[in-house]
């Protein structure tokens, strides 16, 4: 069931907690998309050099190179972190008291 069912159900705006929803997810992405660049730049100081010098041809090639075997847990991990933002509001309209 969607949060903005879910915080219906609860006499909330559900257009409000879709909303808060909407922002969760987009936090999670973020987060967890600057860990992955951290884990990149803690794994490949290299790249660290390339970003400096605004190289993007080099640095997306790069990537391009090094993300081929273990790109897909970057991204599984990214997209964690947004179910994570997903389940912190479902937790919230749970956790708060039904409004008569």
């Amino acid at each position: 069931m969607s949060n903005a069912k879910r915080a219906q159900l609860k006499n909330f705006n559900p257009t409000t907690w879709a909303v808060y929803t909407a922002i969760a997810f987009l936090v999670g992405i973020m987060l967890f998309g600057f860990l992955c660049a951290t884990i990149l730049i803690l794994k490949y100081p290299e790249l660290k050099n390339l970003a400096q010098k605004y190289d993007t041809v080099r640095m997306s090639a790069f990537l391009q190179d090094k993300l081929q075997l273990n790109g897909t847990l970057y991204g599984l991990l990214i997209l964690s972190g947004a179910f994570g933002g997903f389940l912190l509001i479902r937790y919230l309209i749970d956790k708060k008291q039904i409004v008569k």
